[in-house]
């Protein structure tokens, strides 16, 4: 198992969470590892779904060593499919069959996310501890006049900055709650795409699981 530095260890997870197959370490090999982003889910009390329930729809769909991190819609599992493309598709359509409404998912591999964490642009800053930093995962990268519509919004104590099909945004730690100038709306308004965003904990974190 790869080690990693203390900031990026997961916090302890049970079988429970992560279900037999990964405490044990049998994922399988051959399979690949893939993460899947919900967007939407479980916020403002809207479109509320059970981690369990959760994990159960990809079981039903197929999918092996099935695990998922905290309410905020993040699954890892193996697949024998190559195509994220595809991928996508059949979780959408899993989620809605057992659902009833859509919920976009944006997939990710574990070589995908690994890039996301190691090409973090403000690392340097944000381990002096006095700033917050998410990862808003999109649907594909987002292009220069998009970036720059982007940046012209951008205010004091918070920056952001464009990787292959995300965005970085390190904002000064004064920020809190309501009064933050950063949004997943703000995003999505201003890219002309869809985005959903996770915090660096949690993006660490799920890198972590992906590499059982």
């Amino acid at each position: 198992m790869r080690i990693l530095p203390r900031d990026r260890r997961p916090h302890p997870l049970s079988a429970r969470v992560l279900g037999p197959a990964l405490v044990h370490g049998t994922a399988r090999k051959s399979h690949m590892r893939y993460l899947a982003l919900l967007r939407g889910i479980n916020v403002g009390g809207h479109k509320i779904i059970p981690m369990a329930k959760l994990r159960g729809i990809f079981e039903e769909a197929g999918y092996t060593d099935v695990a998922t991190y905290i309410q905020s819609g993040n699954v890892v599992f193996s697949s024998p499919a190559k195509s994220v493309t595809s991928v996508r598709a059949a979780v959408e359509s899993a989620l809605r069959t057992a659902l009833g409404y859509d919920v976009p998912a944006l997939i990710r591999t574990a070589k995908e996310m690994e890039a996301v964490v190691n090409r973090n642009p403000f690392a340097e800053e944000h381990a002096k501890g006095r700033t917050k930093m998410y990862v808003a995962f999109l649907e594909r990268g987002a292009s220069k006049q998009e970036m720059e519509a982007l940046l012209a919004a951008q205010v004091k104590g918070m920056r952001f900055h464009a990787g292959t099909a995300e965005v970085y945004c390190l904002l000064d730690a004064k920020f809190t709650g309501n009064d933050s100038p950063f949004s997943n709306t703000l995003l999505e308004k201003l890219l002309g795409q869809r985005a959903t965003t996770r915090n660096w904990a949690t993006t660490t974190t799920l890198l972590t699981l992906m590499n059982p």
